[in-house]
């Protein structure tokens, strides 16, 4: 049986495993993670890592091993011990291993603070870490020129470092980065990709699944679980960055360049110019239009694109009515006003009757779902946890529960939220 990895595929350290991999002509069992939902910190997982981190390996005997370049080894030393990969002369492999080390603890970090920071959560690094990288650059651009320009831990052969400092540097093809300050690293790379047959279907693998859309969120948020929602729906994905609102983490300055003004959730187009956009509402319209331009979840047509925007103008009022009622006593245990109860009767009629305009079917078409329907459905998601009755409201009873159960995406977000919100609310009590 073959080996077992467990990885996401926008991870360097998982790409310098299937690199690996692919030299040795070892088949492996992929298995995606997903660690947004929390997968590596289930039990099962813990047993295999009790670091909780990709890539994890686990061969056929049953021995796991995590950290890439750990596995990277195994795979030589077990599958391969003869090979030139990770030679097995102490001098040859002490090179291998002192550049796999320079690696580990300068130049991914450097990338990781740099590139990536800027690239996938928008974040713009400092005068230092600009000063880091370009140290880092160049020392591997040294490297590479004691070796006659050809690779960087031997003068003629390819070896699991030349892997996984390509797995790394990846994010620089990704960002079309200038090399020209650093010659012998821009034809390393440039030899390495043509010569290797196997890594470009690797290379572009990891380019499709690269967030290009950065989502800044907290579980707890109404207007989050649209954006998550509408996600799911066009089966985008995206890289989910959790605000810790509470220590006032949206009002740091980096955040604030992308918002002023600093609320959740907010969404970064990596592939537009770093296009910042913020307001649930915005930002649905924003997915539909530019990645499903031709979805009926926001129609086309004017006067069937009037009719959403109509019922999410009108949601925009509901969801204030229903954060000082239902969420307020979720979060509070107080009951709401008369005056709050009335308004969120009054609002909860009106939308019981533009689902029976549509057949008890949908909140804005007769036919189909709509970006109006997903924003309603992530609002009224709090009824649930409250155990609110909607029997006075059979037309929106019906479309909650019909939805709940024809959304294959909806059980999963709602269990995060709740847990999520439990957990604010015994921190709250905790705290007074």
């Amino acid at each position: 049986m073959a080996p077992t990895l467990y990885l996401i595929q926008r991870s360097p350290p998982c790409r310098t495993v299937q690199l690996v991999a692919k030299h040795l002509n070892l088949d492996l069992i992929e298995v995606v993670v997903d660690m947004p939902n929390k997968e590596h910190l289930k039990p099962e997982f813990l047993k295999l890592n009790p670091r909780h981190t990709i890539p994890t390996l686990v061969d056929s005997n049953g021995v796991s091993v995590w950290e890439s370049r750990a596995i990277a080894r195994y795979l030589c030393n077990k599958y391969a011990p003869n090979s030139s990969l990770y030679p097995s002369e102490p001098a040859k492999r002490a090179l291998v291993d002192q550049v796999l080390d320079f690696e580990l603890g300068s130049f991914e970090p450097a990338i990781r603070n740099t590139l990536s920071a800027k690239a996938f959560r928008g974040v713009e690094p400092n005068e230092e870490q600009w000063k880091q990288l370009t140290l880092n650059i160049q020392v591997l651009d040294e490297l590479i020129a004691r070796n006659n320009g050809r690779y960087v831990a031997s003068a003629d052969h390819l070896t699991i470092a030349d892997l996984s400092l390509l797995a790394n540097t990846t994010v620089i093809a990704y960002l079309d980065y200038d090399l020209t300050a650093y010659p012998n690293v821009k034809l390393w790379y440039t030899t390495m990709a043509d010569e290797l047959p196997y890594y470009r279907d690797i290379h572009n693998n990891t380019l499709e699944v690269i967030m290009t859309l950065t989502l800044y969120l907290s579980k707890t948020s109404p207007p989050c679980r649209t954006i998550l929602f509408v996600a799911k729906q066009l089966n985008l994905e995206i890289n989910q960055i959790i605000l810790d609102t509470q220590n006032k983490e949206q009002l740091k300055p980096e955040f604030l360049k992308l918002n002023p003004r600093h609320s959740i959730p907010t969404l970064v187009d990596h592939d537009n110019n770093g296009l910042a956009i913020w307001e649930s509402r915005a930002i649905a319209r924003y997915l539909c239009n530019k990645y499903a331009p031709t979805s009926s979840l926001y129609p086309t047509e004017p006067a069937k694109r009037a009719i959403v925007d109509q019922v999410l103008d009108f949601e925009l009022g509901l969801s204030q009515v229903i954060r000082t009622t239902l969420m307020a006593k979720a979060l509070t245990g107080v009951e709401p006003s008369d005056d709050r109860s009335k308004a969120l009767d009054s609002n909860l009629q009106v939308l019981d009757k533009l689902i029976s305009r549509n057949n008890g079917r949908y909140v804005a078409s007769a036919d189909h779902l709509t970006i109006a329907d997903l924003s309603l459905l992530a609002n009224t998601m709090i009824v649930s946890y409250v155990d609110y009755d909607l029997s006075a409201y059979p037309n929106v009873q019906e479309w909650h529960q019909r939805l709940t159960d024809e959304l294959p995406y909806y059980r999963h977000i709602r269990d995060n939220t709740f847990e999520a919100l439990k957990q604010k609310i015994a921190n709250s009590k905790s705290q007074k």
